[in-house]
């Protein structure tokens, strides 16, 4: 096997390796590609591209995302293969994380991942719910600083390069002067981090409106109870592992998360 740079070339390559259950991943390797962050990579035995998966660099940290195998190749080394060759990549980082369908823990455990804390999928209709608008205001420059520094409070990173992306929908919870809370509408999956319930979730009533997939740390048992009030039902469940020195971060302010790229 031989891990070489993934490109555009080979995008009509990912079709036979989709899984099932997961979206298209073809837009997500076609940013891969073009964002300077990221190295995206494939795995090819003889002619045939058997794995790929991407690294994405923060300031200090660094992410693994869409690592996947060839259904007619797992069980031959090749996630770890994948794995490792992404890791190698990272060398300079003291910290590497990413998320883990029960398929793949067994490998990154085998490498060297440990596991921090689990993800639900929590999955219903939208709904059309009323919410408190009083506070919440579209997010202006005068708030980059205070809410770069609130995401790398609450997450351990600073992934300023990735907020830039998406200023431009942000909205934020605005009281009295004071930052409480974000949301990203464009930003992964959508996220939504806050200070407390109620700006989590009147964030979380406006966000149900377009969107019936919520992703949260299980640790947010506010968020959690309230989905499942609503008749959300959990779908799967994947862990957050991490390879190195371990990030102080506070899942509890999550209310969704931004995506499996980048936590």
């Amino acid at each position: 096997m031989q891990s070489l740079p993934f490109t555009a070339e080979d995008l009509p390559y990912l079709q036979a390796l989709q899984p099932p259950d997961w979206q298209d991943i073809t837009p997500h390797y076609e940013y891969y590609i073009n964002s300077p962050q990221c190295s995206p990579i494939k795995i090819v035995e003889g002619d045939t591209i058997v794995g790929v998966g991407a690294a994405i660099r923060h300031a200090d940290t660094a992410w693994l995302a869409h690592i996947v195998t060839h259904p007619e190749h797992r069980k031959k080394g090749v996630g770890a293969f994948i794995t490792q060759s992404l890791v190698n990549v990272l060398s300079d980082f003291e910290t590497i994380c990413l998320v883990a369908t029960p398929l793949g823990q067994p490998v990154y455990r085998k490498l060297g991942f440990v596991e921090e804390m689990n993800y639900v999928w929590l999955a219903g209709e939208p709904l059309d719910l009323e919410y408190d608008t009083t506070y919440i205001r579209p997010l202006e420059e005068q708030d980059k600083v205070a809410v770069h520094a609130f995401d790398m409070d609450t997450f351990g990173e600073d992934r300023i390069t990735r907020l830039n992306q998406h200023w431009e929908k942000a909205l934020v919870w605005d009281e009295n002067g004071t930052i409480e809370g974000y949301y990203f509408p464009t930003l992964g999956e959508g996220a939504i981090v806050a200070n407390n319930p109620t700006v989590g979730l009147n964030f979380i009533k406006l966000r149900l409106k377009t969107n019936g997939l919520t992703i949260i740390p299980l640790i947010n048992t506010t968020v959690h109870e309230f989905l499942l009030g609503l008749n959300y039902k959990e779908t799967i469940t994947a862990k957050r592992m991490r390879l190195g020195k371990e990030r102080p971060w506070k899942p509890e302010k999550v209310y969704s998360r931004v995506s499996g790229q980048i936590g």
